[in-house]
């Protein structure tokens, strides 16, 4: 009976070596994963999404911690997970493409830490921003200090006013994930800045310096004519609304998974907190509650990143040695493709961000208005550059720092997660001290907040700026405040129900396109100033046709048919912003410009 026992058990066994498990599983959103089981021995490939090939080699993963039994199923579980099921179809490990690592199912721990102590630190933050919106609310105001402060600012607020606001929350929950999946290859689209800040106040900051206004798309008015500026500032006001859609909602899913909390009440709450500090604050309120927010967001950044290397096996040095054997430190990749995140790919993302953000985003462009003067100006554009730089470093650590910490402790991790971006709220809840927990999360608001409401407040100036006193140049000052309250209640409530119908929206891959229709229309608005600035012989029909041609050539690159492979994303503002100059500069001999023009760019 023994015998025959102990050969039904070998028959099993060499029943599962020979019918090999397989199972495939989105990763990130470039790559299917396709794993296989013979026996214990586990091996992967990723296979490319668009082109359906496979790598030419399988590479061996961490074996399996049992021998699958007669009748097992690997199955995809998650954004990230593989789950190996029984006949019965009990789980009995998971095994994690991101990190290589399988666990047995009943070591999975799944605990959340968020509770009394920290719903007291964010009650606590909440009162404080209540705090400064009355302060605000009870100052009077004229024009002047509602839409640029009074410009009395100092350069150190603006500068960290300008990177709460470049550095949103979506920065906040996005960044960590894509170092979690990849390695640091996007890193040096970061430096950026860098190299365009001389650029930029050289030849930039005097032009919006002397124009003295409110909106920043006066000066297209005054370079080309009254077209091209109502058409950029109406584009930019979309953008503002679809923007403010876009970041209250992506904050709303993590605080929903860490609070429990719905969505829906999340994305009203924060909405509504934002629109009235914003609406009866002014410009002066967001400025400084960008500073403060500023501030809780590094320092909940700081204490994820120590947690998560106090967590990993062997500390500081283990987590290095760890990434650096997995490839998980690579920055430069030096190879000549146009498919794919290599180095030059990321520098002209680079290139086109911060020459778009810096030369023709009202959010940024009001608050070199808010300061004294231009070499205050200066100052607080240095000022973001060196923190953006140095943020950007600590959210690529903690992404690596996140692989670490789970490839130590893949029990600590949930397999049910739905997608990568949910990692790091997921350890907020699961792996910090319950009053740090309820610091980050209280960053994580802060974050929104100062995207919102530096969003909300750009918006309202440029309706108020470049419609109302357009058409109504005789608006009071009184009556300017009134509008551009009502106009940041009204960009607000559109942004709100924006977000809240996207939340029930089953459309896993909205926020991409999002992010590609933005990346072209922000590249055409700086194609415009840099137009404007440095090519006098254009005009305006030259340059919105320009404008025209670099839309047509963007959304044909991404959803044309086309003979050849098509272009990585980050190519495609790059792209657009040579199509809009190119096109404009050689169809200006055929569109000469109006003598009546104004040349508001002459030195």
């Amino acid at each position: 009976m023994k015998r025959l026992s102990s050969l039904l058990v070998c028959l099993c066994a060499l029943s599962a070596v020979a019918a090999p498990l397989t199972a495939e599983q989105n990763g990130d959103q470039k790559r299917r994963y396709a794993v296989t089981i013979e026996g214990t021995n586990c091996w992967a490939r990723m296979i490319d999404v668009d082109a359906s090939v496979p790598d030419a080699t399988p590479r061996p993963c961490e074996p399996v911690p049992m021998m699958p039994p007669n009748g097992a199923e690997l199955a995809p579980i998650g954004d990230q997970h593989l789950v190996l099921k029984d006949a019965n179809g009990k789980p009995l490990c998971y095994y994690h493409l991101v990190t290589d690592r399988w666990v047995a199912a009943e070591k999975v721990k799944r605990e959340t830490r968020f509770g009394a102590v920290a719903w007291s630190v964010m009650a606590g933050y909440f009162l404080l921003m209540a705090w400064m919106a009355w302060h605000f609310i009870r100052k009077k105001k004229n024009a002047e200090d509602y839409f640029k402060g009074g410009g009395r600012i100092p350069w150190y607020v603006a500068g960290m006013s300008i990177f709460a606001t470049m550095l949103s929350s979506v920065t906040f929950l996005a960044a960590p994930a894509q170092y979690y999946i990849s390695d640091w290859r996007y890193f040096p689209m970061t430096l950026g800045i860098f190299a365009l800040a001389p650029f930029v106040i050289r030849f930039y900051l005097p032009f919006f310096r002397k124009l003295r206004a409110a909106s920043a798309y006066e000066f297209l008015e005054q370079r080309f004519n009254v077209a091209v500026r109502l058409f950029a500032s109406g584009a930019y006001v979309l953008f503002m609304i679809s923007r403010v859609a876009i970041v209250t909602l992506l904050p709303a899913l993590a605080l929903n998974a860490m609070t429990g909390v719905s969505i829906d009440s999340c994305i009203l709450v924060c909405g509504a907190a934002t629109i009235v500090y914003c609406a009866f604050g002014g410009f002066e309120a967001v400025v400084w509650s960008d500073f403060v927010q500023g501030i809780v967001l590094v320092s909940g950044a700081v204490a994820i990143f120590v947690a998560l290397l106090y967590g990993t096996d062997g500390g500081v040095a283990g987590a290095w040695a760890s990434a650096s054997a997995h490839g998980k430190t690579t920055l430069l990749d030096l190879r000549f493709l146009a498919t794919e995140p290599v180095l030059w790919v990321v520098l002209v993302l680079a290139f086109i961000e911060n020459l778009s953000s810096y030369t023709s985003d009202q959010c940024v462009i009001q608050r070199y208005m808010s300061v004294k003067d231009e070499k205050a100006a200066a100052r607080s554009i240095w000022f973001n550059g060196v923190f953006t730089v140095l943020v950007s470093a600590l959210f690529c650590a903690i992404g690596t720092a996140l692989w670490t910490y789970y490839r130590s402790h893949p029990e600590m991790l949930d397999p049910s997660l739905p997608k990568a971006d949910s990692i790091l709220p997921f350890f907020i809840v699961s792996g910090l001290p319950p009053a740090v927990a309820g610091l980050v999360a209280a960053a994580l608001f802060a974050a929104t907040v100062s995207t919102l409401s530096a969003n909300l407040s750009s918006a309202a100036t440029a309706l108020t700026a470049d419609f109302v006193l357009k058409f109504k140049p005789q608006t009071t000052p009184e009556s300017q405040m009134r509008w551009g309250r009502l106009l940041t209640f009204a960009t607000g409530i559109l942004g709100i129900a924006a977000a809240l119908v996207l939340a029930h929206t089953e459309m896993r891959s909205l926020f991409d396109k999002f992010k590609e229709f933005i990346s072209v229309l922000t590249a055409g608005l700086a194609g415009l100033f840099f137009l404007g600035v440095f090519i006098r012989r254009v005009g305006g029909g030259a340059a919105i046709a320009g404008l025209v041609l670099n839309y047509v050539v963007c959304f044909g690159l991404r959803y044309a048919p086309l003979p050849f492979a098509r272009p990585h994303v980050f190519l495609v503002g790059g792209v657009g912003f040579a199509v809009c100059v190119v096109s404009a500069w050689l169809l200006s001999f055929a569109i000469p410009r109006r003598e009546g023009a104004r040349e508001s760019n002459k030195s």
